[in-house]
């Protein structure tokens, strides 16, 4: 029974041990926008991608907005978990929610020259919908399955969409111009893990055939050449020795190994709380015995006095 306590007691420890190394081996990076702007029926031939406002609507005027990212800081390899676009509200009017999409950009646009005259158009097919309130912050869609299309080159990367084409309203973003709350992709990935080199198979070396004996072949005696003395390689600094051992530890790693620790911490916290209890037992069983005697002495003394008066 002691024993089962004490592998409850380490039971938090293990999970540790074993889950979250797996959790820690994501990476997670957040890309701010390279180009937005938004296009305006109202004003077919104007262009907005200086504004400080990302601008939805659809009242007297029909607007959406456009965004792009660059993924190439993203590793080649990367498999992405989760992609979520983040926009900042902080101007409304109109309907309480609006269902605003963000869909995938078909076609090229630049931000110093896109207008509704020349917009592109957008696959409404892989339209992701967030219901936007009037509540000012930044508010999300979940693209995952977007940006897994351009990581994987299905598609190209020409950014994405917003907008809504019904009811009475309109919602104002901030733009990358403006000094701070950019529209951003924050993107949860994993590097897959290496598969070993199969080790090569020797081939067998051809058998010569019977009966038939191999002609020796004549060789000419040709001088050789003295061969060339090896230069030494110059041995490597002190600073390249550290940065590649330094290279060797990436940021996962680090998280993997504090983990670790902690873990074996709380182990080491719940042995030292279970073998402080069995002391503390010893000592409460031997406070017991002490005030069981006391009580026993008490007893004689007082069953002494009585024996006496009797015989008297």
């Amino acid at each position: 029974m002691k024993r089962v306590k004490f592998f409850i007691f380490l039971l938090p420890a293990i999970i540790l041990l074993f889950a979250l190394p797996r959790v820690a081996l994501a990476e997670t990076i957040d890309l701010t926008s390279v180009a937005d702007s938004f296009v305006n029926d109202g004003y077919p031939d104007n262009n907005y991608g200086s504004a400080h406002s990302l601008i939805t609507s659809y009242n007297s005027v029909y607007r959406w907005s456009l965004t792009r990212f660059d993924l190439s800081s993203l590793p080649g390899e990367a498999q992405i978990d989760t992609a979520v676009l983040k926009v900042y509200l902080y101007g409304s009017s109109g309907d309480a929610s609006v269902p605003t999409m963000a869909a995938r950009i078909t076609g090229d646009w630049t931000e110093s020259g896109v207008k509704w005259n020349n917009r592109p158009m957008f696959d409404e097919s892989t339209g992701v919908t967030t219901n936007i309130d009037t509540a000012t912050g930044y508010k999300s869609w979940d693209i995952t399955e977007i940006d897994r299309g351009w990581q994987n080159n299905d598609f190209s990367n020409y950014g994405l969409a917003l907008g809504h084409g019904s009811g009475n309203y309109s919602r104002s973003f901030r733009s990358r111009e403006y000094a701070s709350n950019h529209p951003k992709l924050s993107i949860t990935y994993h590097l897959p893990e290496p598969s070993p080199s199969p080790s090569p198979v020797p081939s067998p070396s051809p058998s010569p055939s019977p009966g038939v004996s191999p002609t020796p072949e004549v060789t000419e005696e040709v001088e050789e050449e003295p061969s060339p003395t090896p230069e030494e390689s110059p041995s490597p600094s002190p600073e390249a020795e550290e940065g590649k051992i330094l290279g060797l530890f990436s940021l996962g790693q680090a998280l993997i190994g504090a983990l670790i620790l902690l873990a074996l911490i709380g182990a080491g916290i719940s042995f030292a709380t279970y073998a402080r209890r069995k002391p503390e037992k010893k000592v409460k069983k031997s406070r017991r015995k002490v005030e069981d005697a006391r009580h026993k002495v008490s007893a004689k003394e007082q069953e002494e006095p009585e024996e006496r008066e009797e015989e008297s």
